[in-house]
Parts: structure tokens; C-alpha cells; sequence
């Protein structure tokens, strides 16, 4: 132990001791003093250029007459003056002892040259010129980001690059995120400015005189991590000077202009490490930075420090121990989290479980339970750790949120995330329908569980759009209901993805999130969602991906599993769904009798357990009949049915049966028919708000009308089922529709634009479920090419 360093009871007997300790080390410059401490924080994970103190600060504190001084630069000078083992520390606490609060909060003023600004910056270019655009039009830029998003660094390239049009350039750390130094009183900054300037003052004037040295001189301030707009306020020029001000935050100061500072693009993020694209382990690390720089920084030192290790071998250790590897980042990031109140610590821990990488307020709401979501979002906003747009959405960094969800048991009890997530799961099964509803995606009457989630009104024009940025929300939440054996919430997600995938959504996804619930299903015994699962995943097969063998095979297994329960409530209802899919199949196979057969068969089934549920049978099988030739049988099904479910007050499956029959009778020639049927049928599909059956029927009107030569009324018809088709996004409806507009092209005498719409046609058909609708736009191409040869 250095002699006597624990019996000093004095700052200025601290400095001599330091001075001497100096002596002693054979009296190195300050200037050596300061890369050695540089040195030393960099081998513990800093980048040099960061980590190493001034000459300045260095020199301050070897200075009698002080009356605080920073406890952990004493340390460090102790460390590179030669000191080693438990001494340094020893110094460090004397120095808080004397110091009392310990950390120095007097102003370090540095000017900046073009030497001392000369550093690697590498993907900042667009940001520059950002800083540097916005300089010319306001007084005061503050640039905004994360702990470690480079922002220092590009306040020093902004600087330089506008350094020519100014008279000096003067650097300040306000220190406003510090956790071992006080921040800059801006009191005192204003004094030490206006000495540094020479410019008398009045203790009772100094912002006055501030801002009248401003207004004289083309002064650039650079204030770096400031921590609040009282901090930076007094140095803001007026609007007439010559002077600017950059402000580095990390949380929005309310500055005339601003530059919120994202991650790094990849490109430049490997640039950064040095590696190429290829290289295997870049893309990883890459990605377990987060585009951060100084996490790159921090890894690039790790690499020169082992040399043998591959970039893999770096890339597994951040992923695994990313909190001993990028300590100095969450260092940063820890302390500006524990600076946070209580109930944003909570609020911050549960918005990290959003499962997708941003969310709205809703989303928030249920996360929180909170009466007024909106009003925390704002004030985490505040804080930088969270980013929030004008249209409420707001995200995270990905350490952002892993830091907070890795900490959330901290703020958190385990049963309050359990009720926020159960409660994010219930409402987003809830939103989800109600948006599918609003697209007559699902039909309800096959979701036995509906009553049990609050649905809502949802306008069909932002369905779509609500889908666009949700969807990965919900699969994501799906696979962590079943993750986490919740069987329930799983199969309604996987329900309800289904449905999706069927007009719109990813087949491939929903499939895997049926093979998952049934999984579920087997290990929890339950073969009631194990048949729901299964049958869900033959009728994807069959409808989305074209495996109308593998689908069928999927099939008899539902059948036959459903067949072993069909005393059960709703097992009828089941069977006719397993039973639409395989006539669905056999007719993509071309097996008509096969599929009517199907159809046949299971009219006994509902004819006792459930009569309603013998309409969509019957529609069903209409549309067999037409498509088998057998027309005379299909029109006498279908009326006798229309009358029937019209008599019963059963709309919906009226409206299903009239859309089949429709195409029966204008197959038949019963165009007067025809036409009373398809009114009628509009008629309902416009009260019940079913677009899609609306934008089908508009179709077969506008056959009608080009059959009997109204071309007005086709042309009013056919922008009506554009209209469904446009707002629905739905696969055969929008097949048709282009198909339709061939015909009416084609009846207009144009064979050029006919042609075109129907090569349209088949490709949207071949893409789309409806093999039947491929084969009428096939045929119908077919004739326009062979009226061209």
C-alpha cells in the first residue's frame, strides 16, 4: 500500500500525494498519463477514443486548490502511474471520502481542431450531411439515440465538416447520463465559457452575457450527453447569430431541429468488424450488435485481443454471454434505466414482451392494462428507450428489449406478466377475428368459441392494412401459446390462420402452426383439437399449397377420427367441413363424381343433427353438379333450396346457395331467372355486409348483362366486384374479377386488352384456390389466342 494514502484527510493533501506518486513514476506527461488510462479502459472493453480522458482533465487534477475531484480518474491515474493490485482502488476511496459525493462536476472546455476531430467514421455520411443541412436553417441540432449509437462521434464529424464556418469550435461534456459524475451545472459552464473568453460579467448576468458573446462570434458549441433542456437552454444563440449549437441526448430535449441516430446499416456494420459478407459468424455478430457501434467497437477489441479465435468463435460467445461480453454498453444502458421511475421500469418490462418489433397503443394498452397507454408511451419516450411515432407505433432496440425482458423480474411479479400476456393473447385472438370478420374471411358459425372474445367493429378498408403490421404479432404470439402449452389460445390463433391462408394469408405458416397445435394436442390427450388441427392442415394441402394427395390422406384421417366422435356436439358440423374439403379435392383432381359423392354422403349427417347446416351443403354441391354438366339437376337443387332457406329466414346460407345457382341458370339459359336470383342474392350480401359475396356476384351480373347485351349495366356491375375485389385482397374474388374484365374488353371489341387481362386471369387463378376459375379463365385465353392465330 502507497505510505499514508489512507491518513489524508485533505483535497489539496490528495493532489500532492498524486503529484508525488507522479514523481515517483519517473513524472510522465499528462498527456502520457491520459493514453495510458486510455489504453487501460480499452483492454476492459472501451474504444480508446472514447475511454481516454483529455490532457486537459488529466492536468485539472494534479491542480492544488480544487475543491472536488472524480474518484474514478484518481484510480486510473494511480493504475497508469505504476500502482497495481488493491492500491489504485485504495486511492479511488480516499478520493470519495475527501470528495464526500465524490464525482468532479466542473466544466471541461476543449476546442477542436481539425487534428483532434480526424477519427474513423464509418456509415454516418447521410446523418453529416443531416446535421450539417439542418445547422444552416437553425440554431440548435440535437442529435438523439441510444447509450453507444455514436453519437459523440458524429457530433465531432458534424463539427468538422462545418468547421470552416466558424471561429473556433468548443466541446463540452455536460456529462447529463453519468454514473460517476454529477452533471454540468450550467451555472458554472457559463462562467467557465466567459472566462475562457475573457468577457467580464456580473454574477447576476451570465446568461445575458452568454448569449451577447454568441451573437458577436461564429462560435460552434458541441454539448455532449446532455441530460435534460435546462442543461443546454442557456447556450441556445438567437435566431440572428452566427453562432450553433449540437446537443448529443439520449432522450428528446425539444431542440428547433432534431436527428434521432439508429443502429448501423449491415453493410456498414462490416465494415466496421472488418469482415466480408460471407465470412461465417459476420452476419451473426452482426446482428447480436444490433448495428450499435460501440457493441462493434467493443467486439473489434476483443478481437485484437484474440487473434486466434474465428469471427464464429466471437459471434457464439456475444450470443451466449452478451451481458459479460458488451458490459461496457450495458453499463450505459443499465444506467439509464435505473434512472427511470418505478412505474416506467414496469411499464418498460411488459412492453418488451410485444412479441413483434414494434406495436400500436392497443397493443400497449393490453400489455399494460392501463387506462392511458398513450401518456406512457410519450413519457418512456422521453427517456430514449423507446421510440414512438406521430401515429402512436413505437419500438425498441432489440437490446433494448432484451436487457429489459432479461430484467423484468426485477420490476415485474410473475404474476403480472402472466395476466399482461394472457391479457396481450386474448385481446389480439379478438382483434384478429374481428378483422377477419370485417373481411368475410371466417365464416362464424365455425368458431364454436367466438362468444368467448369481445369483438368489434372494424372498417373493412383498414382490415387489410391491420393485418400488413400485425400479422407477424400473431404468428409469433401462436407459437408461444403453444410454447408455453396453452392449447386453448393456440388453436384459435391456428384457427384463425387458417381461415386467413385460405384467401390471403401464408399457407406455409399457417400450416406449421397447425402441425404445432396438433402436436399440442397429442401430448395433452385432447382428440378433439387434434381433429380440428388435423382437418385444418388437409384443407391447406388441399386449397393453398395444390398436394390434393397428401391433403386427401390428411383428410380420411379427420374423417375417420371425427366418424369415432360424431355423437359429439359439433362433430356433424365437423364432418361436413372435413367432407367440403375432400369434394373440394376430387374436383381439383377432376374427380366431379368423386367430389358429389362426398357431398351425398354427408346430407344424412346434417339432415338429422343439424337441418340449417344442409344449405351450404346443398350450395355446395350445386356447384358440383354445374361443373359436372348436370345443370338441370343443379337449377332444381338450388331453387328448391333458395325457396327453402328464404321461407326459414336463414340469409347467409340463402345468400350461398343464390351465388351457385346463379351460375347454374345462366349455364342453363334461364337468363330471366338468372337475373331475379342474382338481385335477390345482391340484396342480401349488401345487408349482411358480405363484400366478397358481393364482388362474386357483381361478377356473375356483369356475365348476365354482356350476355343480354347491357353494356352499361356490365360495366356498373364489373366496377362494383373491382371495388369488393380492392378492398377484400381476396385471391379467387380478384381472379374472377380480372377474368370478368377480359369479357367485357372482349365485348367491347378490343381483343388486345381481352387477351392481356386473361393472361392475368390465369396467373391470379393459378395462385388462388378456385381450380375451376383457373379452367374458365384457361378456356377463355384459349379463345382469344386462337381467334389471334
Amino acid at each position: 500500500m502507497h505510505a499514508g494514502i489512507e491518513s489524508i484527510d485533505s483535497m489539496d493533501g490528495l493532489v500532492a500525494a498524486l503529484q508525488r506518486l507522479r514523481v515517483e513514476a519517473g513524472n510522465p506527461s499528462y498527456g502520457e498519463v491520459a493514453q495510458r488510462i486510455g489504453r487501460m479502459r480499452a483492454a476492459r472493453g472501451l474504444p480508446e477514443q472514447v475511454a481516454a480522458p483529455s490532457k486537459s482533465t488529466v492536468y485539472e487534477a494534479f491542480k492544488l486548490g480544487r475543491i472536488r475531484i472524480d474518484a474514478q480518474l484518481v484510480e486510473d491515474i494511480a493504475a497508469a502511474l505504476g500502482l497495481v493490485g488493491a492500491e489504485p482502488r485504495a486511492w479511488r476511496d480516499t478520493a470519495r471520502r475527501i470528495s464526500n459525493s465524490g464525482p468532479l462536476h466542473l466544466p471541461e472546455i476543449d476546442e477542436l481542431t481539425e487534428l483532434s476531430t480526424n477519427e474513423r467514421l464509418i456509415g454516418r455520411a447521410e446523418e453529416i450531411a443531416a446535421v450539417r443541412s439542418a445547422l444552416q436553417t437553425s440554431q440548435a441540432v440535437e442529435i438523439v439515440g441510444l447509450p453507444g449509437m455514436g453519437k459523440s462521434a458524429l457530433a465531432r464529424a458534424a463539427a468538422r465538416a462545418v468547421m470552416s464556418d466558424h471561429d473556433e469550435v468548443l466541446w463540452v461534456s455536460l456529462r447529463g447520463h453519468s454514473a460517476s459524475t454529477e452533471p454540468v451545472d450550467p451555472q458554472a459552464l457559463m462562467r467557465a465559457l466567459l472566462d475562457r473568453w475573457e468577457h467580464p460579467y456580473e454574477q447576476g448576468r451570465l446568461s445575458e452575457e452568454v448569449a451577447r458573446r454568441l451573437a458577436t462570434r461564429r462560435t460552434l458549441l458541441v454539448l455532449d450527453d446532455a441530460g435534460s433542456h435546462a442543461q443546454v437552454a442557456p447556450f441556445i444563440p438567437a435566431a440572428e447569430s452566427g453562432s450553433r449549437v449540437i446537443v448529443t441526448t439520449r432522450r428528446p430535449l425539444s431542440l428547433p431541429a432534431a436527428l434521432q441516430l439508429g443502429p448501423l446499416r449491415a453493410e456498414d456494420s462490416l465494415a466496421l468488424l472488418g469482415a466480408a459478407s460471407g465470412e461465417p459468424g459476420a452476419a451473426e455478430l452482426v446482428e447480436s450488435c444490433g448495428g450499435i457501434p460501440l457493441a462493434l467497437e467493443i467486439v473489434v477489441g476483443r478481437m485484437e485481443a484474440r487473434p486466434d479465435w474465428s469471427m464464429l468463435d466471437h459471434a457464439r460467445t456475444v450470443d451466449q454471454k452478451p451481458h459479460e461480453t458488451l458490459d461496457p454498453l450495458l453499463r450505459r444502458m443499465r444506467y439509464s434505466h435505473a434512472t427511470l421511475p418505478a412505474d416506467l421500469q414496469t411499464a418498460l418490462a411488459l412492453l418488451a414482451h410485444q412479441p413483434a418489433s414494434h406495436g400500436d397503443v392497443e397493443e400497449a394498452r393490453w400489455l399494460l392494462g392501463n387506462s392511458d397507454p398513450a401518456e406512457v408511451l410519450r413519457r418512456l419516450a422521453t427517456t430514449g428507450l423507446l421510440r414512438l411515432r406521430d401515429d402512436g407505433v413505437w419500438s425498441m432496440h432489440d437490446l433494448v428489449r432484451t436487457y429489459a425482458v432479461t430484467t423484468s423480474h426485477d420490476h415485474v411479479a410473475p404474476s403480472q406478466l402472466a395476466t399482461a400476456l394472457q391479457r396481450y393473447t386474448t385481446s389480439l385472438i379478438g382483434e384478429t377475428a374481428s378483422v377477419l370478420r370485417a373481411l368475410d374471411v371466417i365464416p362464424l358459425h365455425m368458431l364454436p368459441w367466438i362468444d368467448e372474445v369481445e369483438l368489434r367493429e372494424v372498417d373493412s378498408t383498414k382490415g387489410q392494412q391491420w393485418l400488413d403490421s400485425h400479422l407477424a404479432a400473431v404468428y409469433s404470439t401462436a407459437a408461444k401459446s403453444a410454447e408455453g402449452r396453452d392449447l386453448v389460445s393456440a388453436s384459435r390463433f391456428a384457427a384463425l390462420m387458417h381461415y386467413l391462408a385460405l384467401v390471403a394469408g401464408d399457407p406455409e405458416a399457417a400450416l406449421e402452426l397447425q402441425r404445432i397445435t396438433r402436436t399440442l394436442a397429442e401430448q395433452q390427450g385432447d382428440r378433439w383439437e387434434q381433429l380440428l388441427a388435423l382437418s385444418r392442415e388437409g384443407a391447406l394441402q388441399v386449397f393453398r399449397l395444390g398436394n390434393a394427395s397428401e391433403g386427401l390422406l390428411m383428410l380420411k384421417w379427420s374423417e375417420d377420427l371425427c366418424m369415432s366422435m360424431i355423437d359429439r356436439p359439433g362433430a356433424v358440423r365437423m364432418l361436413a367441413s372435413i367432407k367440403n374439403s375432400q369434394a373440394a379435392a376430387s374436383t381439383f383432381a377432376g374427380d366431379l363424381a368423386g367430389a358429389e359423392r362426398a357431398f351425398r354422403e354427408l346430407l344424412p349427417h346434417v339432415q338429422r343433427d343439424d337441418p340449417r347446416l344442409e344449405f351450404p351443403i346443398l350450395a355446395n354441391l350445386v356447384e358440383v353438379l354445374t361443373r359436372a354438366g348436370k345443370v338441370d339437376d343443379a337449377v332444381e337443387m338450388g331453387l328448391d333450396a333458395v325457396e327453402r332457406a328464404t321461407a326459414a329466414g336463414y340469409e347467409r346460407e340463402m345468400l350461398a346457395i343464390g351465388m351457385n345457382s346463379l351460375d347454374a341458370l345462366i349455364t342453363n339459359g334461364q337468363l330471366d331467372e338468372a337475373e331475379r336470383i342474382g338481385r335477390l342474392s345482391a340484396e342480401v350480401a349488401v345487408k349482411l355486409q358480405h363484400q366478397v359475396q358481393l364482388g362474386f356476384l357483381s361478377n356473375s351480373l356483369c356475365l348476365l348483362a354482356l350476355r343480354t347485351g347491357r353494356m352499361d349495366e356490365a360495366r356498373a356491375h364489373h366496377a362494383k366486384a373491382w371495388e369488393m375485389a380492392k378492398q377484400t385482397a381476396h385471391r379467387e374474388l380478384t381472379a374472377f374479377t380480372v377474368e370478368t374484365e377480359a369479357r367485357v374488353f372482349l365485348a367491347d371489341g378490343d381483343s388486345s386488352a381481352a387477351t392481356a387481362a386473361a393472361e392475368r386471369a390465369v396467373e391470379l387463378a393459378s395462385a388462388s384456390s378456385d381450380h375451376g376459375r383457373l379452367l374458365s379463365a384457361e378456356e377463355l385465353l384459349e379463345e382469344l389466342q386462337s381467334q389471334i392465330d
